[in-house]
């Protein structure tokens, strides 16, 4: 299980950024990058592929809060309830 949530939190990890960027390209706007460089949308301007792309990265940001305090209430479990070693590994030495 615990092999499961971490392959999920790093695919979350990876897959709510992505959506985000694309979120800000959907609706034509470029991505400013820290004032520095903008990158002009590959897309025209679509609002119902923004909308869609909205809601994916909602669900998204959504699924890795809900999966990140599971993994945390796992860890307190594992060290309340259980006893063992788990939560004490997992922070810094």
């Amino acid at each position: 299980m615990a092999k499961l949530a971490h392959a999920g939190l790093y695919l979350l990890l990876i897959a709510a950024p992505i959506a985000g960027i694309v979120l800000q390209f959907a609706p034509g706007n470029g991505l400013d990058i820290f004032g520095v460089v903008e990158i002009a949308s590959p897309w025209v301007k679509d609002r119902s592929f923004a909308k869609r792309v909205e809601e994916v990265h909602e669900l998204l940001a959504h699924a890795l809060v809900g999966l990140a305090g599971f993994h945390a209430l796992a860890a307190l479990a594992h060290h309340w309830i259980f006893g063992d070693r788990t939560l004490t590994r997992m922070l810094p030495r």
